[in-house]
């Protein structure tokens, strides 16, 4: 007699924490457990494994963002900025916290020093296309449509698949009334993400059906 047995997919959540039991004090094994964690709202638990991995590795940038992160995802912005501060004075070229950082001040209603931050992105990394294209949707919602233009197509140049950049691309296309091109960039975005295109294609019927 044949016996099949099936067996539950294992989460990515179960597999990491099943490591970070075996290897506590490595930081790679707990910024993979607390990435993970945010993921799943697991918030309290995720605080628990950076009090003790940042008291055991104080200078770690990594370990310092991902708790910037961490209240970022609580909403606790004030908190979130300050440790991304801190994660800076650790690691000033750390363009992932200098972005998430641009994101937090963006949400504050500080669009300067969003701006202030997304320019220093570029310092460190000049052909960033989420820093060109982030500052470029500033520029076009301030109304500066030049400045906006040209970030906007220099991050498309550097990373013509990014899906919001493509958005931001058909954004100014279709305020300046490039109807048919907008919708040719529309159709880049269905077939970048065929499987969230209608996330990308809200609120853009009129150009859809030009």
């Amino acid at each position: 007699m044949q016996f099949l047995c099936l067996m539950r997919p294992v989460s990515r959540l179960t597999i990491v924490t099943e490591a970070h039991k075996l290897a506590p004090s490595r930081p790679d094994i707990s910024l993979a457990l607390v990435e993970e964690l945010i993921h799943t709202r697991n918030y309290e638990q995720a605080r628990t494994v950076l009090t003790v991995a940042t008291a055991a590795h104080p200078n770690d940038p990594s370990l310092r963002e991902a708790l910037a992160d961490l209240f970022a995802a609580q909403g606790q912005r004030n908190d979130a900025v300050k440790t991304y501060q801190e994660c800076l004075q650790l690691n000033q070229r750390s363009v992932s916290a200098r972005l998430a950082l641009a994101r937090v001040y963006e949400e504050m209603g500080q669009t300067e020093s969003a701006r202030a931050a997304l320019a220093e992105v570029l310092k460190f990394s000049p052909r960033n296309a989420k820093a060109e294209a982030q500052l470029g949707r500033l520029a076009l919602e301030a109304g500066h449509e030049e400045e906006a233009s040209s970030l906007i197509k220099s991050a498309l140049a550097h990373d013509p698949n990014d899906l919001l950049t493509n958005e931001y691309h058909a954004r100014l296309q279709l305020r300046d009334g490039q109807l048919s091109e907008a919708r040719q960039t529309l159709e880049r975005l269905v077939q970048l993400d065929p499987q969230s295109s209608r996330l990308h294609l809200a609120g853009w019927d009129v150009c859809w059906l030009a």
